[in-house]
């Protein structure tokens, strides 16, 4: 349980308001990016796999990174940690999709099992690329870590 000692940050805002949290939802035109919306998304702080060497790596919104909020789970949280490729294997799935050719997980149901969930996407990816299997993350870039219950997070420093 090292992610309980971990702080995580998330970019592009001073506060974290608990009351303008969405839950997490699956969009249909989505399907090929297998990824949720809504939530509260962080990643490791800095370092390899985090959204900020990602951003600075892509000069991608690298405006964005001087806002951001860091927070670490609760010990109570129900924590679903997806660490390798085998791991997406058994998770649920939502219906074939024959245009993308993909059978995207079912985020919105892993939401209600799970407050949190922690994505090791740089890994995952990886195990994809190197088995020739089709890459089932394909938007995700960094380590993640999915708010899906506010409630199982608290913020380190300042809350709004």
């Amino acid at each position: 349980m090292d992610y309980l000692k971990k702080v995580y940050r998330s970019y592009g805002t001073n506060y974290f308001d608990r009351d303008k949290f969405k839950k997490v939802y699956f969009k249909e035109d989505s399907y090929f990016l297998n990824k949720p919306q809504g939530g509260f998304w962080g990643s490791y702080k800095k370092g390899a796999g985090s959204w900020y060497e990602f951003c600075q790596g892509e000069n991608f919104k690298v405006d964005t990174l001087k806002k951001h909020v860091d927070f670490k789970i609760k010990r109570w949280a129900r924590v679903l940690v997806l660490e390798e490729f085998d791991d997406l294997r058994f998770l649920p799935k939502l219906r074939y999709n024959k245009i993308w050719g993909l059978v995207p997980i079912d985020w919105e149901l892993l939401s209600e099992e799970y407050d949190i969930i922690i994505v090791n996407a740089p890994r995952i990816k990886a195990e994809c690329w190197a088995n020739g299997a089709i890459d089932a993350l394909t938007s995700w870039d960094v380590f993640s870590v999915l708010v899906c219950n506010p409630k199982a997070i608290y913020i380190v420093g300042k809350e709004g």
